[in-house]
């Protein structure tokens, strides 16, 4: 796949947004803590939902195959840690900062 990427840091290190262009392909990735006005940009869960809803329209077609269902799986589960990872950001009362 050809992609030009870009991964925006802060002063700290730490990945605050950035962008990914290819053929058919153009997202902007969330660049700050989501504050009261809202995202500004696409979320890793977001473009995973996305992958997972073409993949499974390939299922509900004739091209339906095992390869799929594999990655529809792998993708469910990535959705799940990553799930998993924001309730405990939640819980620790550090979501929408960078506090690890």
């Amino acid at each position: 796949m050809d992609l030009t990427t870009h991964n925006a840091t802060n002063l700290e290190g730490d990945v605050t947004g950035g962008w990914v262009h290819g053929i058919g392909l153009d997202i902007q990735w969330q660049d700050r803590p989501v504050s009261a006005e809202g995202p500004n940009g696409a979320f890793v869960d977001d473009e995973l939902y996305a992958c997972l809803q073409r993949l499974n329209a390939y299922q509900e077609s004739r091209l339906s195959c095992w390869e799929n269902e594999m990655a529809i799986i792998k993708i469910r589960e990535a959705l799940h840690w990553l799930d998993a990872r924001r309730k405990d950001l939640q819980l620790r009362g550090v979501q929408s900062t960078y506090e690890a």
